[in-house]
């Protein structure tokens, strides 16, 4: 008589995230965790398309942001993907997070916008993640709108700065809140960017609140092309200087 064999195998690290991601970090390093896995941050690299020129995501300031995120929800480890420049300078801070908290921080609400369903059948159907992007867009007209935004340890000082991306808006037609505190609005351009400073005590670690509401003059055509948020500490940083004149 023949012996039973059971076949299995030990999972060590799940590395989650690529050219799609469904879930928010706090999310895969607690199902991971429940087994004793350990869970690393995958930081693809973006590849979004038509981004407003001065709030690009291939950037140290985004790379610091999102690691700054994913070490505040718990993750194990980071892991980055394309990345074939290994003096870039955000890969001498990422590995502590420590070393996050007094730079210059810029977070998106979606980094990468990839179809599950192109990878995975009826993926779409699992995604929890809000998806915003110039190829992504929303309109402004008819219901407010809510992102939830992943916010490392920025508890040291600094300025922040709420930057919308828009199409068929105007100064004064949108408003915005995180986590519920108002933000008063700072400058416009007139190839869409709209600029809101909130109080640096609005932010939490972890998961963060944004709402976007158009007023009554809003055009009905109006779009969201895009979000993001600043922590502005360092201004010596060139890299984000094109931005940061125009908060002047």
């Amino acid at each position: 008589m023949k012996s039973q064999i059971n076949f299995g195998f030990w999972v060590d690290i799940v590395v989650g995230s690529g050219y799609f991601r469904l879930n928010f970090w706090e999310h895969m390093v607690s199902a991971s965790h429940k087994y004793g896995v350990k869970f690393y941050a995958g930081l693809s690299e973006p590849r979004i398309k038509d981004e407003y020129p001065k709030l690009k995501r291939l950037q140290n300031a985004v790379y610091r942001a999102r690691s700054a995120a994913a070490w505040q929800a718990g993750v194990d480890g980071l892991y980055i993907f394309n990345e074939y420049n290994t003096r870039s300078k955000y890969l001498r801070v990422i590995g502590e997070a420590e070393k996050l908290a007094g730079k210059n921080n810029l977070y998106f609400v979606t980094y990468r916008n990839g179809n599950p369903n192109s990878y995975l059948k009826n993926g779409k159907q699992y995604l929890r993640l809000p998806l915003l992007s110039p190829q992504n867009p929303v309109s402004v007209k008819s219901e407010p709108l809510e992102f939830f935004v992943e916010i490392g340890n920025e508890s040291k000082p600094s300025e922040v700065f709420v930057i919308l991306y828009t199409n068929g808006v105007k100064e004064g037609d949108l408003e915005i809140a995180l986590n519920n505190t108002v933000g008063s609005f700072k400058n416009s351009t007139e190839d869409g960017l709209i600029i809101f400073k909130v109080p640096s005590n609005a932010v939490t670690s972890g998961k963060n609140q944004l709402m976007i509401n158009g007023t009554k003059g809003t055009a009905d055509d109006g779009k969201l092309l895009d979000a993001a948020i600043l922590f502005y500490r360092d201004k010596s940083d060139s890299e984000l200087n094109q931005l940061t004149k125009l908060f002047d």
